[in-house]
């Protein structure tokens, strides 16, 4: 008999960047770029948990939406904070992040894991206690360009060529987003 598979109630999607006009259109805030087209513009600031959060449904399950408005790494403290207020679970919160060593435009989902060396996953682990909530890693392609730092990297902006693919990456994430929370996803990988 085939297992069944936990439906979702509710879940918190989680994009992570930087607060800040300055870095509002960097490689490393594409985890914003993302939640802002998919909460369309009903953001809320929310002094309490430290960030911008909004509220939608997708096929009857409640979606909460934060945005992190400490920098990316303290990114954890206003997701705990949320998740504990709301009674969240880690295997219900979906991480939008960029991935630099994944080529560009590649979308992948997993649960758990290590870091990689990113900040804003490192304050999520540490503050939730847990690495069980869900990433959805978008590369940012850094490839050719392993002669620049790396923070300068995700700190920059984004290059004519990617910005020309920027709307078909975050509408495929949105995509992405909505498949595991109407169906959500079976293993760890």
């Amino acid at each position: 008999m085939p297992s069944q598979v936990k439906r979702f109630n509710t879940v918190l999607l989680v994009g992570l960047g930087n607060p800040g006009m300055e870095y509002e259109l960097t490689r490393h805030n594409i985890g914003f770029q993302v939640l802002d087209a998919f909460a369309d513009g009903t953001w809320k600031e929310d002094n309490a948990h430290k960030a911008f959060t909004a509220k939608t449904s997708v096929d009857g399950v409640t979606v909460h939406c934060l945005k992190p408005q400490t920098f990316m790494n303290k990114s954890g403290e206003a997701v705990q904070s949320y998740a504990q207020y709301y009674n969240i679970a880690p295997d219900a919160i979906f991480v939008v992040h960029d991935e630099a060593d994944l080529p560009f435009g590649d979308i992948r989902l997993k649960q758990g894991g290590g870091t990689a060396g990113h900040n804003g996953l490192k304050s999520l682990v540490q503050h939730l206690g847990t690495d069980a909530f869900w990433r959805l890693r978008i590369g940012i392609g850094r490839g050719d360009n392993s002669q620049v730092a790396l923070e300068d990297f995700v700190l920059g902006k984004w290059t004519e060529s990617e910005r020309q693919q920027l709307d078909q990456l975050i509408q495929q994430s949105i995509h992405k987003l909505h498949e595991c929370i109407v169906a959500p996803p079976l293993d760890r990988t």
